[in-house]
Order: C-alpha cells, then structure tokens, then sequence
C-alpha cells in the first residue's frame, strides 16, 4: 500500500477537537415519522420516497428567502421542511413516489405539494424535472416495462 506523506501538527488537533466538542451534534432519529416512513412501511415505496426526496433535497432558499413553514405545530426550515412535506405527501399517497407517477409527474402538483404563503423555493423550478427524469431513468434503465419499480431496480 502506498503511504501519502502526512504530517500531524497537535494544535491543529487540538483546535479541530474542541470546534467539534462546541458543537450541538445529536444523532438523527432513522425513524422520525416526520420525515421518514415508519418500520412498517412497504418496502418499495420506502425505497421510492427515499430516491426521490433525496434527488431533490438541495438548495430549498431563493436568495435570502428562507423554506420555513409551521406543520402540525412545529416550524420546520430548509431540508427539514422539505422531508416534513415529503411525509405528508407520503402519508396521503405513497404511490405519488412511484417512478410511473413521478414520470408524468405535472409541475402544478409540485407546485401545490412544496409552495405555500413561505414563498417559492429554488426546487420548484427544477423538482418537477428531475423527479420526472428520474422517473424515466428508473423505468428505462433495466429496459423493463412501464411499472418496473425503483426498488427492483436497486436490488438488481
């Protein structure tokens, strides 16, 4: 194995440790439904919400203007907000993360599921693209009929 020459400097280490020891780090909760599907979810469409929620869970600003907005009770901003919407949606219609779905996918719905009195967000713009190129990427790319699934696709 080739060695990369490295050297290591103790305050560097030092002051590395203790930024890291102030920070307010807590482990994230896999199962937090309100963001997640619970354990008892099917598992293609588990495996369907995550692909896409993850195929577009960047940049949720337009400027200086933030993705914030009060769910249940609770205000959630940025990519949190993003997954709590993705949840409701879920809980609604899982099949909505369907590759079939989010092929024909209208930019109305996603305008409708992820825009309200908070503004636009950046991901307006192009999720309703690149959730529909996923879903023709999902269903194209084992060259399988109309139906074949993300999570038959992953597995193979």
């Amino acid at each position: 194995m080739a060695r990369i020459p490295a050297t290591l400097s103790l305050d560097k280490i030092i002051e590395v440790a203790r930024a890291l020891a102030s920070l307010d780090l807590r482990r994230s909760d896999a199962f937090d439904t309100r963001f997640y599907p619970p354990k008892d979810a099917d598992v293609e469409d588990t495996y369907n919400y995550f692909l896409a929620m993850v195929a577009i869970d960047h940049r949720t600003n337009i400027g200086d203007r933030q993705f914030t907005r009060r769910v249940g009770g609770e205000v959630f901003t940025g990519s949190d907000l993003l997954w709590r919407l993705g949840m409701e949606m879920f809980n609604r219609d899982s099949s909505f993360f369907s590759p079939i779905n989010l092929m024909r996918l209208d930019p109305a719905v996603v305008r409708d599921w992820l825009v309200g009195d908070y503004g636009p967000v950046w991901i307006m713009v192009l999720g309703p693209t690149c959730l529909g190129m996923l879903g023709h990427t999902c269903l194209g790319t084992m060259e399988q009929p109309l139906g074949y699934s993300m999570f038959r696709v992953l597995r193979s």
